[in-house]
């Protein structure tokens, strides 16, 4: 199913830096516009560093997983979260904490 697909990629942004920097700098440029979650060309970028790092889903895909993200367990939230500062919310955005 694509949304395991877009859980997956969540696990590997958490995971991997270089991935996370390429999520991250979407986020930044959606933070530089005033927006706290992505339009649809901010969608499309994510799916095309998915597409690139291995992950196939659609920006429909993203917006049904996001519906989904309250059935996460706990444990896979954590494994997400990882203690990186990097994130994805249900509201379709995806950026890091600013401490």
């Amino acid at each position: 199913m694509s949304t395991d697909n877009v859980k997956a990629f969540y696990e590997k942004v958490a995971a991997d830096e270089a991935l996370g920097d390429k999520v991250k700098a979407v986020g930044e440029g959606l933070a530089g516009r005033g927006q706290t979650a992505p339009d649809d060309t901010a969608l499309a970028e994510i799916v095309k560093i998915a597409g690139e790092a291995g992950f196939d889903f659609s920006a429909d895909d993203w917006k049904a997983a996001q519906g989904k993200a309250g059935e996460l367990s706990t444990q896979d939230l954590d494994k997400v979260a990882g203690g990186s500062n990097r994130w994805c919310t249900s509201g379709n955005y995806c950026g890091v904490k600013v401490f």
